[in-house]
């Protein structure tokens, strides 16, 4: 595949969004604002918390904290501008805004799945591992394991978004979503996306596949562990 200027003369894209009937914008725009406010308020308060309250140093809570602002993160991406399109007739977005909102939600979704399975490493440490736990995740520790989790989610996912070669455009620019989906941009290329497809599965066995394996295994040794405390 070529390079996007040399291939295609589209700069922008269409999305199609949730609905074309104004009513129904209006009730979404409304139910969509009030959740978004919620999700950032909820999440905000989690990370404030953690930072003035030193009995929250935990590696529990310092995990919970980055899972907090990868949420805030998340959605902020995408329903802002979902938001802005609602009282649009066309809602257009332009070629780098989307291929930027395409890579960073993937990056971020990709670091939330090693997260997970990192968070059910540390419930698995102190439940099975209880007068080890400090020793076992110490801060030192827990650094290592955000900072590489982060790292290495860029190196899966934004590194080869962007080596690999752009597909070419035919001036179809009509995303059938109501944000820039990978999946969704994808169907508008009229040339040969097979090698683009195979590093997105490729991509998704790493951070979708390995961690929610590790996340199963690991809290079914958690349920056998439980199950084998004697209770009164």
């Amino acid at each position: 595949m070529e390079d996007w200027d040399n291939t295609t003369t589209v700069t922008e894209f269409v999305l199609v969004g949730l609905s074309r009937q104004p009513q129904v914008r209006a009730a979404l725009f409304v139910l969509f604002l009030v959740m978004y406010a919620v999700t950032v308020a909820g999440n905000g308060l989690i990370l404030v918390l953690f930072a003035v309250d030193s009995h929250l140093h935990t590696p529990m809570y310092f995990f919970l904290s980055n899972l907090s602002f990868i949420d805030m993160s998340f959605v902020t991406i995408t329903v802002p501008q979902m938001l802005a399109h609602c009282f649009k007739e066309k809602a257009i977005i332009s070629r780098g805004n989307c291929f930027a909102q395409m890579s960073i939600t993937l990056f971020l979704g990709t670091v939330e799945c090693f997260l997970l399975a990192i968070m059910a490493y540390d419930r698995f440490v102190a439940i099975c591992s209880p007068l080890h736990y400090s020793l076992i995740m110490s801060r030192k520790v827990c650094l290592i394991l955000v900072v590489s989790l982060w790292v290495s989610s860029f190196l899966l996912t934004i590194v080869p978004f962007f080596s690999m070669p752009a597909a070419r455009l035919c001036g179809h620019n009509v995303v059938n979503h109501f944000s820039c989906d990978i999946q969704a941009a994808l169907k508008l290329a009229c040339s040969d996306t097979r090698d683009t497809g195979l590093n997105m599965l490729i991509t998704s066995v790493f951070s979708l596949l390995f961690p929610f394996a590790f996340i199963l295994v690991t809290y079914g040794r958690i349920g056998l562990a439980v199950l084998r405390i004697r209770s009164a």
